[in-house]
């Protein structure tokens, strides 16, 4: 029988207990930080037993307005779920940890592409790189009519777009990568992997989670690393982004603005995740400074680029020498 884990001893942790009884969640043991002993008749392990055993758990629950910073330890790699979320059904955490394990060096030695969905991105570009293994994400499908090309990992992390194109997203036939956080609203199958943000700088282990670059290209990159690839190019990675006069806060409503390769990428009115680029930057500074180098090269062959953290290489030529 699958069952979960409550973090927690206080009122939060109770909420989560009466939560996960009426969703039929049935409940493992109770995981503290200081605690030991029994709370509400479930035997409490410590963190660091909770961090071996893991594995025999399908999720790990907190209450609302838990303190314990779950989501940002590092060394969790199972789900964290808060109390109202729902596991999606058919998703088996155990499958999903085995997957992502046969991923680590998959394509040791190899070179891959990287998506970006800016407006440089072109269809001509893409029919390019149809020989190539490419990572792909959001509504990069908007371009499908127009080339034969399909990346073959597509992933999906902003709320937003999972909430927004869900129906489209689930009807995608292809390897998928959810971050956890959007697993309640869309459909898993044998060929999804789910992912978790994990407090570090960069992941060499996706196993135990990514770090947060704020851009699913950052959680791409470090799934590029360790899948083994030598060389990795951004394209369409314009990194400019027009934000409709007087936005604030995190969520941007749409004034029409163009901001990428396909007219309808997002409608007048329809709400979207501001850009940290400054955040954003900063991770890949990080990157060209202290990942990259030796057998893990990454250049920028973006047609039109505002991001200068990789060497740029013309597209054309680099396709031209490689072939």
């Amino acid at each position: 029988m699958t069952e979960y884990a409550v973090f927690g001893t206080g009122r939060a942790a109770e909420n989560a207990l009466r939560w996960a009884d009426e969703a039929g969640y049935p409940i493992a043991c109770i995981v503290d930080d200081f605690a030991e002993g029994e709370f509400r008749g479930f035997k409490i392990i410590g963190w660091a037993e909770f961090l071996k055993t893991q594995n025999r758990f399908a999720a790990l629950i907190t209450g609302r307005g838990q303190k314990g910073n779950i989501h940002n330890r590092s060394g969790v790699f199972i789900p964290v779920i808060t109390a109202s979320q729902l596991m999606p059904e058919g998703f088996d955490p155990a499958r999903n940890t085995a997957g992502l394990l046969s991923l680590k060096d998959k394509h040791k030695g190899e070179r891959c592409f990287i998506i970006g969905n800016g407006p440089s991105l072109t269809a001509e570009a893409l029919g390019m790189l149809k020989d190539e293994v490419c990572f792909a994400s959001n509504k990069i499908y908007l371009i499908y009519e127009q080339t034969k090309w399909r990346p073959a990992y597509y992933f999906v992390e902003d709320y937003l777009v999972a909430e927004n194109c869900r129906d489209v997203i689930n009807s995608l036939k292809c390897s998928k990568f959810f971050e956890y956080g959007v697993l309640e609203k869309l459909r898993t199958d044998e060929d999804t992997f789910a992912y978790g943000y994990a407090d570090m700088l960069f992941s060499c282990d996706v196993v135990h989670g990514v770090a947060g670059g704020y851009s699913v290209t950052a959680s791409q990159l470090q799934f590029a690393k360790y899948m083994g690839f030598k060389k990795v190019y951004f394209i369409g990675m314009d990194f400019c982004f027009t934000v409709p006069e007087g936005s604030t806060g995190a969520v941007i409503e749409s004034a029409g603005e163009r901001n990428h390769f396909h007219p309808d990428y997002r409608k007048k009115g329809e709400k979207w995740t501001f850009p940290e680029l400054e955040k954003q930057k900063a991770f890949f500074d990080y990157v060209r400074e202290n990942i990259t180098g030796g057998d893990f090269r990454v250049y920028n062959a973006s047609e039109r680029t505002m991001l200068d953290s990789f060497p740029k290489v013309s597209l054309r030529a680099l396709l031209k020498d490689i072939k």
